[in-house]
C-alpha cells in the first residue's frame, strides 16, 4: 500500500514540474514576441545614422578588449537575429534605408585606394612578394598548388576574382555611387600594360579619375620612381580620367602621385628627384607633379626630413590608429598645423579596421584593430573633418590582404564578416560619410583657395 501511495506521489510531483516547465516556457515566448517593434527609424539596426560622436567631443584613442568586444558582438548578433524573424523588419530593410541610394557628386576631395590585381593566395616561403603568376578561371582565381595558402581574413561577395573589364566597370560603379569619383591605384612595375590601359578607359567612359600610388617594390630607387612617373604621364596624360589638380602657387595643371613608403628612401635620393635645380629632378619638366609621400614621423627628426625631401605633401596611409605618429587620429591636428607652417599639404587617411590574415606581418596581432561594427571608421572620419582637411584619402576599396575593404562580403566558415549588419554595411557608412563631408564644406565660408571644392590647390 504504502508503495503504491509513493508511485502517485512521484507521477503527481512529475507532471506538476512538467507543468511548471510548460508555463515558463510560454512566459518566455510570450515576452520576445510581444516585444514591440519600434517605428521610430532611428532606433532601427539598419536605419539608424552610423555612429558618430558629438563634434565637439573629445577625441580618445580607442581602446580594445578582446574578450568585451567578442561578447558585444554575439550578442548584437542573437539581436540581429530575433529581428528578422518580424515581418516588420524585413519589409522595411530596403525600403526605407537612406543609406541605400546612389549617391553622386562632381567633387574630387574624397579618394579611394584601389587594388589591382589583389594577392587572394600567398607562397609559403615568399610571404612578402608580389606574384601574380595565377592559375586563371575567367574572372576567379583558383589555387596554384598546394604550397599556397589564402592570404585574406574576409571572404569577398564577388569571390577570389581576377582583373577583367567586368569586375573593374562593377567595382568603379559601385564606388561611384558612393559619391567618390577619384581612386588611387595601388601600383608596382609587375602590373601589365593592358591593365593599365583598361582601368584608365573605364574610368574615362564613367567620367572618373585615377591617381596612381607608387607602392614599394623590390629595386625600387629615385631613377626608377623617376621612370614610372614619366611612364604614366607619357602613356595616360591624355585620357579624361588623368587627376589634373590647378596648383594656384605654380599657376597650372599638375597630377598628383602618391609614394607609398617614402621614408624607406633616402633623403638624398629623394632631394634628387623632387627638390629644384637637380639634373634627375621632374620640377620644371612637363613630368612635374604634386607628390604627397607616405612618412610616418615617428622621430623628430622625420619632420626635416619631410621638409627637404622636395614633396609637395605626406599622408597617413595606414589604418592603424596609434601605430605612428601621422596615423594616430588624435596628432592629426598637429600634422595639419606643420603642413600648413611649411606649405605642405597633409591628407589623412580613414579606415574601417585592420586584419592581416598573417599574423607574423601584424607584428604578432599587436597592430590589429576590431572594426567594431562602424564605430572605429565613425572615428576617423570624424577626426579628418575636425582639422577642416581638403582631402581624405579612403584605405580601402579592397585591399583584403590588410582587412581594410569597405567591398561587400560573404558569411563563409573560416572568415570573419561584417556581422551583425548586412554584406554591404560599409559602401552604406562611407557613403553617409562621404555625404556629411562635402555638407561640412559647402556649409562653411571659404577662407582660402585650399576651401575650394574646384580641384584648386594653394
Amino acid at each position: 500500500m504504502s508503495s503504491m501511495i509513493l508511485k502517485y506521489r512521484l507521477v503527481k510531483l512529475f507532471w506538476s514540474f512538467l507543468l511548471l516547465l510548460t508555463v515558463f516556457a510560454l512566459c518566455l515566448h510570450v515576452i520576445f514576441q510581444a516585444r514591440p517593434y519600434s517605428n521610430n527609424a532611428n532606433s532601427d539596426l539598419y536605419f539608424k545614422a552610423p555612429p558618430l560622436e558629438r563634434q565637439n567631443a573629445a577625441i580618445e584613442v580607442e581602446k580594445y578588449n578582446e574578450h568585451v568586444i567578442r561578447t558585444r558582438i554575439m550578442q548584437e548578433k542573437v539581436n540581429h537575429i530575433r529581428q528578422l524573424n518580424t515581418k516588420a523588419y524585413a519589409t522595411k530593410v530596403y525600403e526605407t534605408d537612406p543609406y541605400i541610394e546612389t549617391f553622386h557628386s562632381n567633387f574630387t576631395n574624397v579618394q579611394i585606394i584601389y587594388h589591382a590585381p589583389v594577392k587572394w593566395y600567398r607562397n609559403e616561403h615568399d610571404q612578402h612578394l608580389s606574384n601574380f603568376n595565377r592559375i586563371y578561371n575567367y574572372t576567379f582565381v583558383l589555387y596554384k598548388d598546394q604550397k599556397e595558402f589564402i592570404n585574406v581574413a574576409f571572404f569577398p561577395k564577388r569571390g577570389f576574382y581576377n582583373v577583367s573589364r567586368e569586375i573593374l566597370t562593377a567595382h568603379f560603379q559601385e564606388i561611384q555611387n558612393l559619391g567618390v569619383n577619384v581612386i588611387v591605384w595601388n601600383w608596382k612595375p609587375e602590373i601589365t600594360h593592358e591593365i593599365a590601359t583598361t582601368i584608365f578607359q573605364i574610368l574615362s567612359d564613367l567620367k572618373m579619375e585615377c591617381i596612381i600610388q607608387i607602392d614599394n617594390y623590390r629595386g625600387r630607387s629615385a631613377q626608377t620612381i623617376r621612370d614610372n612617373i614619366v611612364y604614366f604621364t607619357n602613356n595616360f596624360e591624355n585620357y579624361p580620367s588623368w587627376n589634373k589638380y590647378f596648383v594656384a602657387s605654380k599657376k597650372k595643371s599638375l597630377a598628383i602621385f602618391y609614394l607609398k613608403h617614402a621614408n624607406e628612401l633616402h633623403l638624398t635620393e629623394l632631394k634628387e628627384l623632387f627638390a629644384h635645380n637637380n639634373k634627375n629632378s621632374i620640377r620644371g619638366t612637363k613630368h612635374d607633379a604634386i607628390i604627397i609621400g607616405h612618412f610616418s614621423m615617428d622621430l623628430p627628426e622625420d619632420k626635416t626630413f619631410i621638409r627637404r625631401s622636395g614633396v609637395d605633401g605626406f599622408y597617413s596611409h595606414s589604418a592603424v590608429n596609434g601605430a605612428h605618429f601621422t596615423s594616430t587620429w588624435k596628432n592629426w591636428k598637429a600634422c595639419e598645423e606643420f603642413a600648413k607652417r611649411y606649405d605642405l599639404i597633409f591628407v589623412p587617411t580613414v579606415a574601417p579596421g585592420y586584419q592581416d590574415k598573417i599574423k607574423e606581418r601584424s607584428n604578432k596581432i599587436k597592430n590589429l584593430r576590431h572594426r567594431s561594427n562602424g564605430e572605429y571608421y565613425g572615428v576617423a572620419w570624424r577626426s579628418a573633418k575636425k582639422i577642416n582637411s581638403q582631402f581624405i584619402v579612403i584605405n580601402s576599396y579592397n585591399d583584403f590582404v590588410h582587412g581594410t575593404q569597405i567591398e561587400p562580403v560573404l558569411t563563409r566558415s573560416g572568415f570573419v564578416d561584417y556581422a551583425p549588419y548586412d554584406n554591404d554595411h560599409y559602401l552604406r557608412l562611407t557613403k553617409y560619410h562621404v555625404k556629411e563631408f562635402y555638407k561640412d564644406k559647402l556649409a562653411k565660408k571659404p577662407k582660402t583657395c585650399d576651401d575650394f571644392l574646384n580641384n584648386t590647390i594653394c
